[in-house]
């Protein structure tokens, strides 16, 4: 690995120039950062920003210049420090001619926002250069993140004064992939475009390690190819860390915007084509998972529009069952252009077939610190899979905290559902649980919640055999396939009222799809959740003497806190 140029925040220069481009807005907690030709700044942090003039590039994605500033049409960076890759702000290189754009409109623009306009518009004089809007203020999501991990998105002794700031500029060398790479993968996508603009429809299989930056050079792709005006969709394979959803799916996505950030403040909520497969990892049942993978690629051969790019950001396991794997994806998805990462780890060999192979060489490790200051020159600690995990969970459920603090997910408003509507799916290892017990064992815990597809029914029963419980289907090799329409936690059960008290941020457009709970392996509330709850009874400690006539144990079904207050209507009936 070539050794890294070193970045020195302290470096006057460097300090003096940012600063004196950066002025404050009226807005508590925004700032206007003027970015002239040549302009280049490595970032740590979380903000939101919007292009209001000018030429500016954020991680290759040229940001469109919109006269107006509307707080609903800015994007948002996130490039943690505990991730160590920062992101990169720029404005065009030396040698490129910026666009013009109308001054007097500029200034009338940054007199609404800033009380500095004059003296922004006698810096900018004729240059023409990138007028950026940077809003520093955290969002609900952020704000809960920023309580899991210490030093999360900018290192403590580098934060400034004021206490919502969660950003940091220096200048820095920082660059992706080695010039050569760099070059061939210009080369490959000018290939790729040609073939899209006669309507081919184009498929690119990256490969890589565990933390080879394979993810890194999905979003890479994604941002450098959105403007090229044909649809970019992604098949997103990684059912252990996943880019928009929780663990434990598969899914399509159309992207009409760039990947900016990282995957724990970007879930999303609405899935449009994702199916539930209820694993971390792809050898419980790869059967299934190459079946979800077919289904998947069908849909975008079959609905895309002519010219489409197809991204698939597949696992980081290249060895044994993941080369079998890879070797499927391959041979269905048939892609115009294979990305290696991996020349020196795992068995898999890219086909002889595919047409163009391009091996990406990372310039610097995407885990290293690019920060250099005095006294302190410490490595982040690099995050682990199950911390990457929770934190993408954490962020799911953040949206309906009433308050952003990780212990308001007691006070969320949960949804009432009815036993008799709902038909509750279990992993094998689940089945041997008694029925007695059964619905206790998905008391306060993270379900899948989906729907069954109309050509694959459900093989059920009903809990003890009674009507109003709810039905039961075990998931095991050949079971049908679960389209899931997102996630949610089984709040409280009431065994009075035959309801489930389930917290979940769907919207209720897409609850009365929903029929199906589904249980998934390794996939629970993390941690940090339960222990942020107050003191009350402890869940799932009860003696046998407590059972009532019917033989279920009520204490068993104690939820987080009181459920008496601020309950939302049911989930509403399907259509």
């Amino acid at each position: 690995m070539p050794k890294r140029s070193s970045n020195d925040l302290s470096t006057p220069s460097a300090k003096d120039r940012i600063c004196s481009q950066t002025f404050l807005c009226s807005s508590s907690g925004s700032v206007v950062m003027v970015f002239f030709r040549g302009d280049r700044y490595c970032f740590y942090g979380t903000a939101r920003i919007q292009c209001l003039a000018g030429d500016f590039f954020v991680d290759g994605y040229k940001v469109p210049p919109i006269g107006n500033m509307e707080s609903d049409s800015m994007r948002h960076v996130s490039a943690p420090y505990r991730f160590s890759r920062p992101a990169v702000f720029r404005s065009l290189n030396k040698d490129e001619v910026p666009a013009k754009y109308k001054l007097s409109r500029l200034r009338y623009r940054l007199k609404e926002i800033t009380p500095h306009y004059e003296q922004i518009m006698g810096l900018i004089g004729e240059k023409y250069p990138g007028i950026v809007v940077i809003d520093r203020k955290p969002t609900a999501t952020i704000q809960v993140l920023d309580q899991v991990l210490q030093d999360f998105f900018v290192p403590s002794w580098l934060r400034s004064t004021c206490q919502f700031d969660r950003t940091l500029f220096f200048n820095g060398e920082f660059q992706p992939y080695m010039d050569e790479s760099q070059t061939k993968l210009l080369h490959a996508m000018d290939e790729i475009n040609k073939k899209r603009a006669e309507g081919a429809r184009c498929v690119i299989v990256p490969i890589g390690s565990q933390g080879a930056g394979k993810s890194t050079l999905v979003r890479h792709l994604v941002n450098t190819n959105l403007s090229e005006g044909h649809p970019i969709y992604l098949l997103d394979t990684d059912v252990g860390q996943s880019e928009f959803t929780p663990p434990g799916c598969l899914s399509l996505w159309k992207m009409s915007d760039p990947i900016l950030d990282v995957p724990c403040t970007h879930q999303a909520q609405i899935y449009p084509c994702c199916y539930f497969y209820g694993n971390i990892t792809p050898a419980d049942d790869v059967v299934r998972y190459k079946e979800i993978f077919d289904r998947l690629l069908n849909e975008f051969q079959t609905r895309s529009e002519p010219g489409s790019l197809l991204i698939v950001n597949t696992l980081g396991w290249i060895d044994g069952l993941g080369s079998q794997i890879l070797s499927h994806i391959f041979d269905v998805s048939r892609p115009t252009l294979a990305l290696s990462l991996s020349q020196d780890r795992g068995s898999f060999t890219i086909p002889d077939w595919v047409p163009i192979v391009v091996h990406i060489t990372n310039k610097y490790s995407i885990h290293y610190n690019h920060l250099t200051t005095p006294g302190n020159t410490i490595k982040p600690a690099r995050l682990m899979s199950y911390q990457l995990r929770d934190l993408a969970i954490v962020s799911y459920f953040s949206s309906v905290l009433p308050r952003p603090v990780l212990s308001a997910i007691c006070d969320a408003t949960p949804y009432c559902v009815k036993f008799e509507r709902i038909t509750v799916c279990i992993p094998e290892d689940y089945s041997y649980v008694d029925d007695r017990y059964f619905l206790a064992t998905l008391n306060v815990q993270i379900v899948a919640l989906c729907s069954s597809l109309e050509d694959q029914p459900l093989n059920t029963r009903r809990v003890l055999g009674i009507d109003a419980l709810p039905l039961i289907s075990v998931i095991c090799k050949g079971s049908p396939l679960l389209k899931c329409h997102g996630y949610g936690i089984i709040r409280a059960i009431d065994l009075d009222k035959k309801l489930f008290y389930i917290i979940t941020p769907i919207p209720p457009s897409e609850l009365s799809k929903i029929n199906i709970l589904a249980r998934g392996t390794d996939i629970m509330v993390p941690q940090m959740l339960l222990e942020s709850q107050p003191a009350g009874n402890v869940l799932y400690l009860s003696r046998p003497a407590l059972a009532s006539k019917s033989g279920i144990i009520p204490d068993l079904y104690n939820g987080l806190k009181n459920i008496k207050t601020m309950r939302r209507e049911f989930f509403p009936a399907s259509s």
